[in-house]
């Protein structure tokens, strides 16, 4: 696992070495440059698996937990430190022959449906039609009526099962009747071809049609109402005094859930886009909540506790340097409007960016 940071000059570079042969950590100078995690972070590698050369060969030269000299690296002068570092492993053949073979497997099965491709596309240059086109290469049209651009039948039930529906959809909808089109490549480095034999012009559909879909959107949306009626009226009668227990006994022995520990990056057993109405709530007060299910949930705050701010604790740390490397791209978001505004001048953002110490990761 690597860091970097990267230097807009030898000199900075250099002077941040000293620091760190002194005493100074690797994440205070980080910190101090306003560079967030994600842009120190080079990740696990290979030595192979890093491009940058001169960094590859001081990298797999440290030992764990060491911090390289100033090196001339592909962005500038930059220092890096190795976190961790995982021996080398091999596997004997018989872990590994599975694998190989479906390897083997996979390439085999490539060059067929590359050859399959060919013939097919030979046929089709040729003035052949797509159903004998693919007939001569060993396989089967398909035919698919009328879908609209959501993949749904003319009935309007779910959508029909067409393999990468969303990019044929679109390929097809931008296609004409008859019309010779591009193929459209799969996740699995397939292929599909299409032709588009009839277009229905864009119409209302008839209440026959729709008329199931409407109720089942009508019951859906009227549920989700009466839902968030009843918790807002239990919500009212808890901030007037009622227990909740009380009422939850009331409303038919609903189970209540006492969650500890919640925090506003997460908390076990309530739905994360909740958890803001929670911190905003008074101790004492209720509140409701969708949950995943699109149901109700009523809580009540029992009790808030202030964790103490320890600067040296690591999310305070990954914070910090968050909040900075935040408040400095807003200044200088700022500061490049003003200079484009009143000169009237383009600005180079990569070099500005080293100008001011923050790294490549930092570039918009």
């Amino acid at each position: 696992m690597l860091e970097q940071i990267v230097f807009p000059s030898d000199g900075e570079a250099a002077a941040a070495s000293d620091r760190i042969k002194a005493g100074t950590s690797f994440d205070a100078i980080a910190a101090e440059r306003h560079l967030a995690a994600a842009d120190l972070d080079l990740g696990t590698k290979s030595k192979a698996e890093i491009f940058d050369k001169p960094l590859a060969e001081a990298a797999f030269g440290l030992p764990e937990g060491a911090i390289s000299a100033p090196l001339k690296g592909a962005f500038g002068p930059t220092i890096v430190t190795v976190d961790k570092v995982i021996p080398a492993s091999f596997k004997p053949f018989a872990e590994v022959a599975a694998e190989l073979k479906r390897g083997i497997a996979q390439d085999r099965a490539k060059d067929t449906v590359r050859s399959v491709h060919d013939k097919i596309e030979e046929q089709r240059t040729a003035g052949k039609p797509l159903a004998e086109a693919a007939k001569s290469a060993g396989l089967e049209v398909r035919l698919i009526d009328a879908v609209d651009a959501s993949g749904r039948a003319r009935s309007g039930s779910d959508p029909v099962d067409i393999p990468e529906r969303d990019a044929v959809l679109k390929a097809a909808f931008a296609a004409d009747i008859g019309t010779d089109n591009d193929t459209v490549l799969t996740k699995d480095n397939g292929f599909v071809w299409f032709e588009v034999a009839k277009i229905d012009p864009a119409h209302e559909r008839p209440l026959s049609e729709v008329k199931a879909e409407v109720e089942q959107a009508w019951r859906g949306e009227e549920t989700a109402r009466r839902l968030e009626a009843k918790a807002a009226e239990l919500v009212k009668q808890i901030n007037a005094g009622a227990k909740l227990a009380e009422l939850a006994a009331a409303q038919g022995n609903l189970e209540i859930h006492h969650v500890d520990n919640a925090k506003r990056n997460g908390a076990e057993g309530l739905p994360a886009s909740g958890l803001a109405q929670v911190f905003s709530t008074g101790i004492g007060a209720a509140g409701t909540m969708r949950d995943d299910n699109g149901g109700a949930i009523v809580f009540q705050v029992l009790d808030s506790t202030l964790v103490p701010l320890n600067p040296e604790q690591p999310d305070s740390q990954r914070l910090a340097l968050t909040l900075n490397s935040a408040l400095t791209q807003d200044v200088l978001a700022q500061y490049v409007e003003r200079l484009q505004k009143d000169l009237g001048v383009s600005i180079n953002q990569q070099v500005l960016e080293q100008v001011i110490g923050n790294g490549p990761g930092d570039v918009n």
